[in-house]
C-alpha cells in the first residue's frame, strides 16, 4: 500500500502553495556550507523525492515526515551542534 497522504507546501509569505500526495522517498540532515548559508543554521533537513513531488521540505504544512536516516557533511557542523545518535554520520555525503 502506497503512502497517498495529501501534502500542501507554502511559500514563506503564504501566496504560493503545491499539492502533493506521497511520502518522500528519503529524509537526511546536512550540514554543508550551502545549507548553513541558505538557512542560517547548523542542521537542515531535506528530503528526496520523485521528480513529480519535488518541493522543499521545510514549506510543507505538515511535519509528519521520515525520520532522517542520515546525517550529511558532519565534519562541517559547528561545535554547538550535538550529535544525533540515532542517525548514521558521514563527514562528507555518499548519496
Amino acid at each position: 500500500m502506497t503512502d497517498q497522504t495529501l501534502r500542501t507546501a507554502t511559500c514563506g509569505c503564504g501566496a504560493l502553495s503545491v499539492k502533493t500526495t506521497g511520502a518522500p522517498e528519503r529524509a537526511m540532515l546536512c550540514s554543508c556550507r550551502s545549507f548553513q548559508d541558505r538557512t542560517g543554521s547548523g542542521i537542515s533537513l531535506s528530503t528526496c523525492s520523485r521528480e513529480d513531488q519535488s518541493v522543499t521540505r521545510g514549506a510543507f504544512d505538515d511535519g509528519d515526515f521520515p525520520e532522517p536516516a542520515k546525517a550529511c557533511w558532519a565534519s562541517l557542523r559547528p561545535g554547538w551542534v550535538d550529535r544525533i545518535p540515532t542517525v548514521e554520520t558521514l563527514d562528507r555525503q555518499d548519496n
